[in-house]
């Protein structure tokens, strides 16, 4: 059996519909119209688009709903042949503040429900909800508490249907605590445990039900971090996360033992040696120490460099350049050593029309296993502003998937969204 986690270009699409309505999270300032310096366009364009919230009681409430169609033309559909349907989805997300003195908690809740005109075993449905509790009971100290469950699903991203004829849908639960030390004007440190919970549903797949326990798994990981601000954004930081992942099932039924315990040591400096330039540059290494001695230990350096360039104060270019290994579960490799480049314009046009134009070339070449991938991602996006909370959105994206085995195969989406925020 084969799994792959990697996200295809729908999944891409529904992240890029959500994300501006979690900056709904957010106050407006004084003044929307001020410029920050390297700012992201895409933030300088939801804070604009910002409405105050109402209140209920003691009670903070920001809403927003969203309505998508959209086409794909390679749903991967089994067994009838079509490959191509419109879809549609529906959904809203709703946060709750409240704030007493240092204390505050919020209440992040969303629905999103996507079907098909007419291959309706693709339909699926996510949801989720999450609670933070934050406290700074002294101006240099800080503890913090995080806890949600969400439904999310996994799209075929893959003709092969012996991995499922309908989207792979699971729980996750999740938590985190933790506690910051300092001020973030000079040295934060950061220290934090986690803990979360796979869980998926049952899969139909070409050959009978699929055993789905055995992708289910627990993971233990702590997040230790501290940052030295120099002046401005300036600042250097190393950060330590070590992990113990352990599955539902011991042996999978390809005969492997999947758990492993490992840790990522990085550290890393953000420049600004202008006001045109914003530099992000980090270099680390990660191990991971797996069950099975067919996977054995697999060590690898990893790098980030992350260019952000503002020639105008409407144009700008944010370039990255990522090496790290990334676990991917699979029939014969426990994952993929990714060499991954990524480049976005954007580009601000009358106030209230922003255009962005994303392309990435994503080479991942799989560990204890002869396989390589190049995943290449080609999405233009423009979104436009109306009054009264109103936003306009049209996204296109291309995605093309080449190896060095018989799997190959192109996917094209195109999804116009509209947003209400109240």
């Amino acid at each position: 059996m084969e799994f792959t986690w990697h996200l295809g270009p729908l999944a891409v699409l529904l992240f890029l519909g959500s994300a501006s309505s979690s900056l709904a999270q957010q106050l407006p300032s004084a003044n929307q119209d001020d410029l920050q310096m390297n700012e992201p366009l895409q933030s300088r364009y939801d804070r604009r688009g910002l409405l105050e919230r109402f209140y209920i009681g003691p009670f903070q409430v920001a809403a927003v709903t969203q309505a998508d169609l959209g086409f794909n033309d390679n749903v991967f559909a089994q067994p009838s042949g079509q490959k191509s349907d419109f879809f549609v989805d529906l959904g809203g997300k709703l946060i709750t503040t409240y704030r007493y003195d240092a204390f505050s908690a919020e209440l992040d809740a969303y629905l999103l429900d996507h079907q098909y005109l007419s291959l309706t075993s693709e339909d699926y449905w996510e949801g989720n909800g999450r609670l933070s509790l934050r406290e700074a009971p002294a101006p240099d100290f800080a503890y913090f508490l995080q806890s949600g469950i969400q439904r999310l699903a996994v799209p075929r991203t893959d003709p092969n249907p012996i991995d499922g004829r309908t989207p792979a849908t699971y729980l996750l639960f999740d938590t985190l605590a933790g506690v910051t030390i300092g001020s973030g004007q000079r040295n934060l440190l950061t220290l934090s445990v986690g803990y979360d919970q796979t869980q998926f549903d049952s899969v139909e797949g070409l050959t009978g039900p699929i055993d789905t326990a055995e992708r289910n798994r627990t993971e233990v990981f702590g997040d230790f971090r501290w940052d030295h601000v120099f002046f401005g954004q300036q600042k250097f930081f190393v950060e330590l996360r070590p992990d113990t992942r352990n599955y539902a099932q011991d042996v999978d039924t390809a005969g492997f033992r999947q758990s492993s315990n490992g840790a990522r040591l990085d550290t890393g400096m953000v420049f600004e040696p202008d006001g045109l330039f914003l530099i992000t540059a980090s270099t680390g290494y990660q191990q991971q120490d797996y069950a099975d001695p067919r996977f054995g230990t697999i060590g690898e350096p990893d790098a980030v460099l992350d260019v952000q360039w503002s020639p105008t104060l409407l144009t700008q270019i944010d370039a990255k350049y990522v090496h790290e290994y990334a676990e991917d579960i699979d029939i014969d490799s426990p994952g993929y050593t990714r060499n991954e480049a990524i480049v976005t314009l954007s580009h601000e046009l009358r106030r209230d029309i922003l255009v962005t134009l994303l392309v990435s070339d994503d080479y991942r070449d799989l560990e204890r296993s002869p396989r390589r991938f190049d995943v290449i991602d080609v999405g233009p996006r423009v979104q436009y502003r109306l009054a009264d909370g109103v936003q306009l959105g049209f996204t296109y994206d291309h995605q093309q998937l080449n190896s060095n085995s018989t799997i190959r195969y192109g996917d094209d989406t195109a999804l116009v969204t509209v947003k209400k925020t109240f």
